[in-house]
């Protein structure tokens, strides 16, 4: 997967922003219409490198640099784009607050 983000909001002094799928492909209500991680499986929260125990949608922290721009190139083994934990239809996320537990991308 590659992704390119520009962090409209950036902050220098928190550059670690939490990376996630939402369960909902809503976008009706903006953010909070897309409900919470995407967990077809019903697992607990964990880094991108606890697969298979953690949600489809855990997939960490990620750095931008001092312009606040960040690039993401990387596999992962639960996204999948057919059979029951396919990630079509559903809403990329970033949220303002990192899990440092986590772990980066």
């Amino acid at each position: 997967m590659y992704s390119m983000f520009n962090f409209f909001t950036f902050n220098p002094w928190h550059d670690l922003e939490y990376y996630f799928l939402s369960e909902l492909g809503n976008l009706t209500g903006g953010c909070l219409s897309t409900g919470a991680h995407y967990n077809p499986e019903g697992k607990n929260h964990g880094a991108p490198t606890d697969w298979p125990n953690r949600h489809v949608g855990d997939l960490g922290n990620v750095q931008s640099n001092g312009s606040g721009v960040a690039t993401l190139n990387f596999t992962d083994p639960g996204i999948s784009l057919t059979g029951p934990s396919s990630i079509i239809g559903y809403v990329f996320r970033m949220q303002n607050i990192s899990i440092l537990w986590q772990g980066l991308i």
